[in-house]
C-alpha cells in the first residue's frame, strides 16, 4: 500500500501542474516518488536497462547486469536477469500462475506469484543504483520536451552539481558525470536514460571506478504473447498446496 500511495502522489503532483503545463521542477519531484506501480501505470511495454561497473584490469575488470521486462500486467510478465550477458534468472508470469528458473535449466513452476510481484517491485529501478555513489552530487536540467511512441515526455540533462572532491554524502568520491534522462509526462517514469560517470571507491585514489547505465523502454500498448512454458516441473514441496 506504501507504494501504491506513493504513485498516487507522484501522479497528483503531475496533475496539478495541469496537462501540458508541467514545469521541469515538478516533473523532477514527481520522478523521486515513482514506484513500480508507476511504472505499470505506463500499460504493457518492454523494458532492457544494463549497469555496467568497470574496476581496471587488475582488479576484475568490466562487469554488467541487465534487467529485461516485458510487461503486460500483473498476471502477465516475464523478466530475465542477466549477468555478464549470461542469463542468471528468468521469471515467467502466464495468466497469474509462476513459472522460475535459473540460467537455462528447465523452468519450475510456483505456487504463487505474488512473491515474484514483490521480488520485481523492490528490484526494477537501476537508475537509483547507478547514482549512489554520486548522492548529493549530481544535478538535473531541463533540455526540452520530446514524445516517445506517441507519448509526451521531458527530457533532462544529467551532470555533476559540485567540483570534484567537494564533500558528498555517500562514502565515495565522485569525479565526473554526464548523462540523460526521458520523463514520461504521465507518470514520471524515465522512458529513456544513459549515463557515465566516474568516481573513487570510498575515496581512494587508487580503486577509481567507471559506471554506466543505459535504460530503454519501448512497444507501448502491446500486450505480450507469453505462453506457459513446456514441461515445466512442478512445485516443490514446501509450495505446493496442502493435500486434504
Amino acid at each position: 500500500m506504501a507504494g501504491f500511495a506513493t504513485a498516487v502522489s507522484a501522479i497528483l503532483l503531475l496533475l496539478s501542474c495541469g496537462r501540458g503545463a508541467v514545469s521541469e521542477e515538478s516533473a523532477l519531484l514527481a520522478s523521486k516518488e515513482v514506484s513500480f506501480e508507476s511504472v505499470t501505470g505506463l500499460g504493457p511495454h518492454r523494458m532492457s536497462s544494463t549497469l555496467s561497473w568497470d574496476r581496471g584490469s587488475a582488479r576484475g575488470g568490466r562487469t554488467t547486469e541487465t534487467l529485461e521486462l516485458v510487461w503486460g500486467d500483473l498476471d502477465h510478465f516475464q523478466v530475465r536477469r542477466l549477468r555478464d550477458d549470461r542469463l542468471a534468472t528468468e521469471v515467467l508470469v502466464v495468466g497469474g500462475v509462476a513459472y522460475t528458473r535459473a540460467g537455462k535449466g528447465r523452468f519450475r513452476q510456483a505456487r504463487d506469484a505474488e512473491l515474484y510481484r514483490v521480488q520485481l517491485a523492490g528490484t526494477w529501478s537501476y537508475w537509483e543504483r547507478a547514482l549512489e555513489p554520486f548522492r548529493g552530487a549530481h544535478v538535473s536540467t531541463a533540455d526540452g520536451d520530446e514524445v516517445v511512441e506517441s507519448r509526451p515526455a521531458r527530457r533532462f540533462l544529467l551532470s555533476m552539481t559540485s567540483q570534484e572532491g567537494a564533500p558528498t554524502p555517500s562514502p565515495h568520491r565522485p569525479k565526473s558525470l554526464s548523462g540523460s534522462f526521458v520523463l514520461d509526462e504521465a507518470t514520471a517514469v524515465r522512458l529513456r536514460a544513459e549515463m557515465k560517470g566516474v568516481y573513487l571507491e570510498s575515496g581512494n585514489d587508487e580503486r577509481p571506478v567507471t559506471v554506466g547505465l543505459e535504460l530503454e523502454r519501448a512497444d507501448f500498448g502491446v500486450f505480450p504473447d507469453l505462453s506457459p512454458p513446456s514441461r515445466a516441473r512442478r512445485p516443490l514441496l514446501e509450495d505446493r498446496p496442502a493435500r486434504d
